[in-house]
């Protein structure tokens, strides 16, 4: 992708701008408070988008480390199958499929233990390019909005810091 990170926050700022005075149905240009108004509302969709990957991602890689439990287990081959079913992932079984189906051969299980591993790793990645994106976008703007911003809706203290260009543009291609 050959466009720049400034030229992507802008259009999506002029977009909400342009949203907001068609909604509105005046045709005059935008005023300081508008656009005030506007790049908090851009921050502020961008941390809550920001702090959904975040949360998207801890499920998926909760998932992905079942099914590398799961996958660690069959490969060993060591446990009996019917043994399988008592093993537990928290405090839930960790083969599931099993007690549902105790008729299921195992090569059948591993093959899907392996398929929904490989699904939930290609997801992970999609959502962790998703994150880096939004962060920086966020930290490009209103580094210091975006951080505020983050910080008081996780209750975390999120260290950030100012990304260089040739890290977003990285992050973009």
């Amino acid at each position: 992708m050959d466009v720049q990170l400034t030229k992507l926050v802008s259009s999506a700022e002029k977009l909400l701008r342009d949203k907001r005075s068609a909604v509105s149905g005046k045709t005059e240009p935008p005023s300081d408070t508008q656009n005030t108004t506007d790049k908090t509302e851009f921050s502020s969709s961008l941390t809550s988008r920001y702090l959904k990957v975040q949360e998207t991602l801890t499920g998926l890689q909760q998932e992905l480390s079942k099914e590398q439990m799961k996958l660690g287990i069959l490969n060993e081959g060591t446990t009996p199958k019917e043994d399988l079913i008592h093993i537990l992932f928290g405090e839930t079984p960790l083969f599931r499929e099993l007690s549902e189906n105790p008729e299921l051969d195992l090569k059948e299980l591993k093959d899907k233990v392996q398929t929904n591993k490989d699904e939930l790793t290609d997801m992970i990645r999609k959502f962790e390019v998703e994150s880096e994106n939004v962060l920086s976008v966020g930290m490009l703007k209103s580094p210091e909005n975006f951080r505020k911003s983050i910080e008081e809706l996780s209750a975390k203290d999120v260290p950030m810091r100012q990304l260089s260009e040739k890290t977003i543009e990285r992050l973009i291609q």
